[in-house]
């Protein structure tokens, strides 16, 4: 059984969260929302906010997204800690880790294609493997699998409550290592995590069940882990997730009071209407005095308001 493992001190670290967007565009409402969120929590727990650039896959990375995105967090009042950190800069310690996993047998190489694995059962994170390669001499041209035993993954979600799976039969053997040389997101964002001393994780709630997978490989790594809580994920009006993959729009940012309290009306704060047209450090001061993450337990998309 895998639970979260926390330091035996954890009351006496002082929280550390972060936004960590992938540079796939500028930034869109629903990364707005996830900003505020992580931010607020942060600072109603006088504690640390970090800014990282998830590229690691420089393959979908988008001319000028990095810094289009810094310049929109910046405009909108966000102040993150230390420098900006870029998932560019952590390759050598990624090979280290998967080095670390080699070492440990807990991954295997798999050369299947999606079209061999079409017919496999769909768990939480899409396809099952059922272990194909697992014995299989595969030394190049390949992917690399973890193993995964047939334990129970548990976590308590601030937002979304208890969460559970088998994660043997609900995700299988996961990869964490592409055939074209780039690690998963999974890994990546462990590795960073862990490097960052990141405490407390808020992130929309498209990614809880990739949360299994992250502890499940924190522990392979015997990293503390993380606590998680998955806000809301916003929605169009035909309840289609507001992402860039689907075309989701760049926030303005002639506009930032205007957004900040659209955002805060999404993740059901209820700012009085005469904040929408206030100044941005008021904006700040009543959403930090406010910030009430009850509201949106157990809720788990909300509609965009631009």
């Amino acid at each position: 059984m895998v639970k979260q493992k926390q330091s035996k001190s954890s009351k006496l670290v002082k929280y550390r969260g972060r936004f960590a967007p992938s540079p796939t565009g500028a930034l869109h409402f629903g990364s707005l929302i996830a900003a505020i969120a992580s931010y607020l929590e942060a600072k109603t727990n006088q504690g640390k906010w970090f800014l990282r650039i998830d590229n690691a896959d420089y393959f979908r990375e988008q001319d000028n997204a990095s810094d289009l995105i810094k310049r929109a967090l910046e405009l909108h009042g966000f102040e993150w800690d230390g420098n900006t950190h870029y998932q560019s800069n952590s390759q050598d310690l990624y090979n280290q880790k998967k080095q670390q996993l080699i070492d440990n047998n807990y991954i295997f190489r798999c050369n299947c294609s999606r079209k061999s694995l079409k017919n496999n059962l769909i768990g939480l994170n899409g396809v099952i493997y059922e272990g194909t390669c697992r014995t299989k001499n595969i030394k190049e041209d390949s992917s690399i699998r973890v193993l995964t035993e047939p334990l129970k993954v548990k976590f308590n979600d601030e937002v979304q409550g208890y969460q559970e799976c088998q994660i043997d039969e609900d995700i299988g053997d996961f990869i964490i290592w592409r055939r074209d040389n780039i690690i998963s997101y999974h890994l990546a964002t462990v590795i960073d995590d862990n490097e960052l001393g990141i405490t407390n994780i808020v992130r929309g709630y498209d990614l809880l069940n990739s949360t299994f997978c992250q502890l499940y490989l924190q522990n392979l790594l015997n990293y503390v882990n993380p606590i998680y809580g998955h806000i809301p994920i916003a929605t169009d009006i035909n309840d289609l997730k507001l992402s860039k993959q689907f075309g989701a729009t760049e926030i303005s940012n002639k506009l930032v009071t205007q957004n900040l309290f659209n955002g805060l009306c999404a993740l059901r704060q209820e700012p009085p209407s005469s904040l929408a047209s206030d100044s941005l450090s008021n904006m700040w001061s009543w959403a930090t005095d406010n910030w009430n993450r009850e509201k949106l337990v157990m809720v788990k998309s909300v509609k965009a308001l631009n």
